[in-house]
């Protein structure tokens, strides 16, 4: 695991810390750190300011409406992207791509460092997971996540997308500690059998961890619920030139 500290957190400017609408901020690197022999207190680890070098194991994420990511030449095979596309008809065309529930392609992946267990409200220790953990999750067309919000008498925006366990017997979910984390999707191409991953989401909020509700008369996973990250794309490039 590699650790560094922060130089500096900015919040979106609508970030709404009722609704958790808007959840998104980014984190510019600041000193890459590592424990003392001692293993009691961080030091600095020489020439590594705000700088990751990329492994087998550390790979830059693959995202939408940004130079040369894989969704783009995904999309380019089957013909979606005209030739004569600006940048924007091309990011618009990338983002609901990526939102897409409808096609037989909506699993998504959720990972993270959180609980393994929901913990009870007496529990104020957070205890995270010594390796870094997958779920599998299934998209969910945003009118049902609707029936499951509505009966916990809070918003889904048009900013949020959910995703509840893609096993019907098994609760997976993010959980406590994961926010802020990436959910993934895949986007396989019969022709070239290449898959294309490529960053969706980011943990956001949920009701438990991989509970049940009753909806509509059947018991049903709860969905986690996550921020829609191509919607943010151009804040994102926006902020990035700004810092």
């Amino acid at each position: 695991m590699v650790v560094y500290n922060t130089e500096k957190i900015i919040y979106h400017p609508d970030f709404d810390d009722i609704s958790l609408d808007n959840d998104i901020a980014l984190v510019k690197l600041g000193q890459q750190v590592k424990l003392d022999p001692t293993k009691t207190s961080w030091i600095n680890v020489p020439n590594t300011f705000g700088w990751v070098n990329f492994t087998d194991y550390i790979r830059p994420v693959c995202l939408p409406c940004m130079p040369n990511n894989c969704l783009n030449s995904y999309l380019r095979t089957k013909g979606r992207i005209p030739a004569n596309s600006n940048q924007k008809q091309i990011c618009d065309i990338e983002t609901a791509a990526v939102l897409d529930v409808s096609n037989n392609q909506n699993i998504a992946v959720v990972t993270g460092f959180g609980h393994e267990n929901e913990r009870s409200h007496n529990d104020l220790k957070l205890n995270a997971s010594a390796t870094l953990k997958q779920g599998v999750l299934k998209l969910m067309p945003h009118a049902t996540c609707r029936d499951f919000t509505n009966q916990w008498g809070t918003d889904l925006t048009q900013r949020m997308v959910c995703a509840p366990s893609a096993n019907d017997t098994v609760g997976t979910d993010a959980c406590k500690g994961d926010s802020g984390g990436p959910l993934i999707r895949e986007l396989y191409d019969e022709n070239t059998r290449k898959s294309c991953w490529i960053q969706m989401g980011i943990v956001s909020w949920g009701y438990g961890c991989g509970k049940k509700t009753m909806v509509n008369g059947v018991n049903r996973f709860r969905p986690g619920i996550f921020t829609k990250l191509p919607l943010f794309m151009a804040w994102v490039n926006q902020t990035m030139e700004a810092n």
